[in-house]
């Protein structure tokens, strides 16, 4: 049995990646104003802090469609299951991206937590925390490489409801 797409299918709408660059230039910025070391750990932090909150913006972040005739497809019988099936796995892949987003901001909190409670004249307090960014960075570049192949995958959707659609 195919299944038959609402009477108005609309296209899928992009992740932004431009606030992951905002980020990387305002913890640029606040290395430079800061002294090295201490200044370090306040810039890696207010990275880890925007890198979070920019990916957690940017999955809910939603143009809304001037005119919502104009982003609406038709799709013929023969072409509704395949996209269907595609746009279930988009939703799937949405949601695992949320899900990882939600990971990312937790650990840049505790990051941050860590950094005002940090014992700089313990070594070993350092290395745990550095230990922890290190995995918080690992972290956001995962979910960036997640984002990208999700922003590809909608791309290629799209195209194929514009190609089919009427």
């Amino acid at each position: 049995m195919a299944i038959i797409p609402p009477a108005g299918t609309a296209p899928l709408q992009l992740l932004d990646q431009s606030r992951f660059l905002a980020a990387k230039e305002e913890a640029a910025r606040r290395q430079s104003a800061h002294k090295p070391g201490a200044g370090c750990l306040v810039a890696v932090a207010g990275f880890i802090v925007l890198i979070a909150l920019a990916f957690w913006n940017s999955a809910s972040t939603t143009p809304t469609p001037t005119d919502a005739s104009a982003n609406q497809y038709r799709v013929p019988n023969s072409q509704a299951g395949e996209l269907n099936t595609e746009r279930a796995e988009i939703e799937a892949q949405r949601a695992t991206l949320d899900a990882l987003q939600t990971r990312i901001q937790t650990l840049g909190l505790e990051v941050e937590r860590d950094r005002l409670a940090l014992h700089r004249s313990s070594q070993s307090a350092v290395d745990d925390f550095n230990a922890k960014v290190d995995r918080y960075n690992a972290l956001a570049q995962e979910g960036k490489a997640a984002n990208t192949a999700f922003n590809a995958k909608v791309d290629t959707y799209n195209a194929k409801l514009h190609q089919n659609g009427r």
